[in-house]
């Protein structure tokens, strides 16, 4: 029987889990020794996001975290994707078996980190641990150096950020989901506080004055061609089909490596620009050379500072 700590310890633990803008499109239910994690599609992101497959890739992290926390707890799980509300259900049986995963200890540490990296090449041995994470079924993690992802992915990157930024719908749904001060990330528990990015703190008039009218196609242009070039390397993260199971299987992979990495003092952040933008898509998988498999999520790691943590909301407004 699953006690109500360890569910709520455990779901403590899910809810850390990265998400795109920092939604936590996430709710989570208890029945008995079940637990579901269900979309919340209140916290959807029509323009940037319009089929959800960030939003799913986001349960897919928070499911990760959840049987890591779980096994951690004594809780031996298996997931598998409820239909009637395309949530996943993961069952949890108390098990003396059950060995507590190593990734655990990085679940609290693990962030996306946006400021630039050092660009410099990791050492082949910790390149090497980073291609033998185990990926879910269907799905593919491709690393690539420093010298080769700079050279496939930055006129992909730049183009694509440069048509979101043209884009006034996606510049509107960015303001909206940005926290411009400390006091706002506190009030809302959600969204890309703007001490994440290294950006002094503003109200929220003079901050989305600024987003709306001073950052411009140009200046993302820029900003971006130097998180690429201060790189270390890259992942790129491929499925077998485009559809939710696929997507929550890649969010696991995800996880993994967002934690392995985390265990070896190395830093990652998004570029997926490129997947975002349905033209810039279809080059990255002709640039990445894969035949059959479709790009999720396109990252870059390296090394740097430690940046502040993005807030999460209470539990209470995610358990039901």
């Amino acid at each position: 029987m699953l006690h109500n700590e360890d569910y709520t310890r455990i779901i403590n633990y899910a809810s850390r889990a990265p998400s795109s803008h920092n939604t936590q499109p996430w709710r989570f239910r208890l029945s008995h020794d079940i637990i579901r994690i269900i979309p919340d599609l209140s916290r959807s992101l029509p323009v940037v996001d319009p089929d959800n497959r960030a939003l799913f890739i986001s349960l897919g992290c928070a499911l990760e975290n959840l049987v890591i926390a779980a096994s951690r707890f004594g809780y031996s799980s298996k997931g598998c994707y409820a239909e009637h509300d395309a949530g996943i259900r993961v069952g949890l049986q108390r098990s003396v078996e059950t060995k507590g995963d190593e990734l655990f200890h990085y679940l609290k540490s693990r962030q996306v980190t946006r400021n630039l990296y050092r660009p410099e090449e990791l050492p082949t041995d910790q390149t090497e641990t980073l291609r033998r994470i185990t990926p879910e079924p269907g799905t593919e993690l491709q690393i690539y150096s420093r010298e080769e992802g700079v050279k496939r992915f930055l006129p992909l990157v730049t183009e694509a950020g440069i048509l979101q930024f043209r884009n006034q719908q996606f510049v509107e749904e960015l303001v909206l989901w940005s926290r411009y001060s400390r006091r706002e990330a506190m009030q809302t528990g959600d969204g890309i506080w703007s001490a994440t990015l290294g950006i002094p703190s503003a109200g929220r008039w003079v901050g989305s004055l600024i987003m709306k009218h001073l950052v411009t196609p140009a200046s993302e242009e820029k900003r971006l061609s130097k998180q690429v070039v201060h790189s270390g390397g890259f992942a790129l993260l491929l499925a077998e089909k485009d559809n939710r199971e696929h997507w929550i299987r890649t969010g696991r992979l995800y996880q993994r490596f967002g934690l392995t990495s985390t265990g070896m003092g190395i830093r990652h952040a998004h570029l997926n620009m490129p997947v975002e933008e349905p033209v810039t898509r279809k080059k990255l998988a002709a640039v990445a050379g894969t035949v059959g498999s479709i790009p999720m999520l396109l990252l870059r790691f390296g090394y740097a500072e430690r940046m502040p943590y993005s807030l999460r909301r209470n539990l209470h407004e995610i358990i039901e």
